[in-house]
């Protein structure tokens, strides 16, 4: 007799072979959530959203066909110029070597992916649109730095993992965790399962 299938200790591959997680205890989170544009926000790359990164940075081959990049690529250039002075993450442009598309398109595609935000002390749900919205508003007319500085820490975290925090332990990256903060008390600042982080981005 098959077992029952449990989405929170395996997954099934397109293939349908069903593989063991990895145990959330042990795990590397590869989303964070940073103070940025109007409040606090959840910035996550799901494989959605890492497909979609990669055929943005995609190009035209001789033969006059499209081509996806790749994601290491794009971290690589993101990268370039990138270091860590005083325990903050600072960047020379002098050295760099990401394009527009590269910051821009991760940092749009890493708020639809992670989909949550606290804003005015209030969880708020962020779509593709509101995720375009945020990306024209704010840093359209910022300096590069900043676009630069959110694509390098979403990809180091979506290629690198973070470690977790205390209350993170137990869940995989792909369940919202909300931060704490002085009015939030565990388990209280844990989101349930959302599936909004799998939704695939929009063109």
């Amino acid at each position: 007799m098959t077992a029952e299938f449990n989405a929170d200790t395996h997954m099934r591959l397109p293939s349908g072979k069903v593989v063991p997680l990895a145990d959330p205890a042990y795990t590397k989170r590869t989303d964070l959530w940073v103070d940025a544009f109007d409040g606090t926000y959840r910035l996550f790359l799901p494989l959605a959203q890492l497909v979609e990164l990669e055929r943005k940075s995609g190009y035209i081959d001789k033969d006059g066909n499209q081509r996806a990049g790749s994601v290491f690529q794009v971290y690589d250039r993101v990268s370039k110029g990138r270091y860590e002075l005083d325990g903050k993450a600072v960047g020379f442009a002098s050295e760099g070597a990401a394009t527009l598309n590269d910051c821009r398109e991760t940092v749009r595609l890493a708020l639809i992916g992670g989909g949550h935000a606290v804003v005015a002390g209030e969880r708020v749900k962020i779509s593709s649109r509101r995720a375009l919205e945020l990306v024209e508003t704010y840093l359209s007319d910022a300096p590069l730095e900043e676009a630069w500085t959110l694509a390098f820490l979403i990809l180091n975290a979506a290629i690198c993992g973070r470690e977790q925090e205390p209350h993170e332990v137990g869940h995989h990256s792909r369940t919202p965790v909300f931060p704490l903060s002085a009015e939030d008390s565990y388990p209280e600042a844990l989101a349930t399962e959302d599936s909004d982080a799998d939704e695939a981005a929009d063109g």
